[in-house]
């Protein structure tokens, strides 16, 4: 019975350890993908920026009329 026991636990802790690595390897594959969109984030508004420039360019301001 003790070896049974001893048996049970071995094999929770076993896949305990199974568990804790698969976590792991997800925190690791999000954190990358969480990398990965900042970056093309940051790459899209930087070619939203440029092409507003390139579309719309900045007009020169005229002071306001008074007295009309």
């Amino acid at each position: 019975e003790l070896q049974t026991q001893v048996e049970q636990i071995c094999d929770m802790a076993t896949l305990m350890r199974k568990a804790v690595q698969v976590d792991d390897e997800e925190y690791c594959q999000v954190q990358e993908k969480i990398a990965q969109l900042e970056l093309e984030n940051k790459e899209l508004r930087e070619l939203v920026s440029f092409s507003k420039k390139i579309l719309l360019p900045e007009k020169p301001r005229q002071p306001p009329q008074c007295g009309k």
